[in-house]
């Protein structure tokens, strides 16, 4: 028995190897790009959001910061600066994606297509993420919605639904974007709560949490006031819109989304490779979901900063 049991976990690494394998290749470049240019001093935002923040109020971690209600991020930037060295915070946003990108890939069995386009896009080593603390922002929220999307997508069981559900609230306390995110995780969780294959327990938890979701979610938006130095950066065109857009689908890959019309042509074809796998398998309502997400946040983060064209700053 012994003797067979090594062909066996022999297949098993090699199984894991080339699953996780592209996962850990991109974490390592991004752990090459904190440990050489992540930001060690306060920058920009770091003032409002870091310094002297530790421990943080609750009325802070809700006040709005912009156009966000972060209390997620606030608290974990402040938790990450405590001690002075501003690179915590990056170091944490490179390992939640990491562990979101493995989440996904463990979870959506679809080859090459999961295995290596995901951590190719969510750990690029070009990411911005990984220079400056305050990425932690977004980084939470897309670590959040990969993770939703990846349980919602092959979701069996009430532990299934307790991930979604925290996931999905969660969202909402990342910020605008995450806001926007949240919506689509909530329709998700009222789909799969009324599918009669799930038992009532799990189709509970997941209507719970899409409730909870939209109950923050309301929250956000009672008393909300629109920076009114943000109006003149709203789009004003249609053309500043898909320009803004263009370089926003492109955004994962960093410094190369200055050059958005050449970047968006191949990665639009592997999307559309992408898009088609996942639309092939099960559960297309609830891929619809997510992808109509991830298609709204493009929308309104171009509707919102097109009126000034593409600064820099907003590759993730």
């Amino acid at each position: 028995m012994p003797g067979g049991r090594r062909p066996q976990q022999a297949a098993g690494y090699e199984m894991r190897s080339k699953r996780f394998g592209a996962t850990a290749a991109f974490a390592a470049l991004g752990a090459y790009t904190v440990a050489r240019s992540a930001l060690r001093f306060a920058y920009s935002d770091d003032f409002d959001l870091a310094l002297d923040r530790w421990p943080p109020s609750a009325a802070w971690l809700w006040a709005q910061h912009n156009e966000h209600r972060m209390a997620l991020p606030k608290l974990l930037i402040a938790w990450c600066a405590r001690h002075g060295d501003f690179r915590a915070g990056v170091w944490l946003s490179l390992a939640l994606m990491t562990a979101a990108c493995a989440w996904l890939v463990a979870r959506v069995e679809r080859g090459w297509t999961v295995g290596v386009l995901a951590p190719a896009v969510l750990l690029s080593p070009a990411s911005n993420a990984w220079h400056w603390d305050v990425e932690l922002q977004f980084v939470a929220g897309a670590a959040l919605f990969v993770v939703a999307f990846a349980t919602a997508l092959t979701a069996r069981r009430a532990r299934d639904a307790g991930v979604v559900a925290a996931a999905s609230l969660l969202l909402s306390l990342t910020g605008g974007n995450g806001l926007v995110l949240a919506g689509a995780t909530a329709l998700a969780s009222i789909l799969l709560a009324r599918d009669a294959a799930l038992d009532r327990s799990t189709r509970v938890i997941f209507a719970l949490g899409a409730a909870a979701t939209l109950a923050v979610g309301a929250a956000y938006l009672a008393g909300y006031q629109a920076p009114p130095a943000h109006e003149a950066l709203h789009a004003t065109s249609a053309a500043q819109l898909v320009a803004v857009a263009a370089h926003l689908a492109v955004a994962p890959l960093g410094g190369i989304a200055e050059r958005a019309v050449i970047a968006a042509a191949p990665l639009a074809v592997v999307a559309f490779v992408a898009a088609f796998a996942a639309w092939r398998a099960p559960r297309r309502a609830i891929f619809a979901c997510f992808l109509g997400g991830s298609l709204a946040l493009v929308a309104v983060i171009a509707a919102a900063r097109a009126g000034r064209g593409w600064p820099p700053g907003l590759e993730l």
